[in-house]
């Protein structure tokens, strides 16, 4: 069961970002909406039974290309994900968003 990401578009409702599939490197998201970046990371379970949302204690991340690397002193889950589960949704502001988006998380 991959990990869909979806983004909601005013104008146009909810739009597919990326599925990721187990065994895919973990996805990451910056947000800036505090005041403090915080960074989340996402990914399907290799053992493709759970999808899991991650956020970091305390790190910083750097973007190279469609190369990032997050240096954190750990994460904490905010939620885990599996089949049937309700999606989960999360309101992030990016550095090249003028507006937080509200992106949605569910494990198919």
């Amino acid at each position: 069961m991959p990990l869909k990401i979806e983004i909601h578009i005013k104008e146009i409702g909810w739009r597919l970002v990326s599925i990721l599939k187990p065994g895919d490197p973990p996805g990451s998201l910056s947000d800036i909406k505090s005041g403090n970046r915080e960074i989340y990371i996402f990914e399907c379970a290799s053992s493709d039974s759970y999808s899991l949302i991650q956020r970091s204690k305390f790190g910083i991340d750097e973007e190279i290309g469609i190369a990032r690397w997050v240096y954190t002193k750990g994460f904490e889950t905010i939620k885990e994900l599996r089949k049937d589960d309700e999606p989960f949704e999360l309101e992030i502001k990016t550095q090249i968003s003028s507006k937080p988006r509200l992106l949605r998380f569910t494990h198919i």
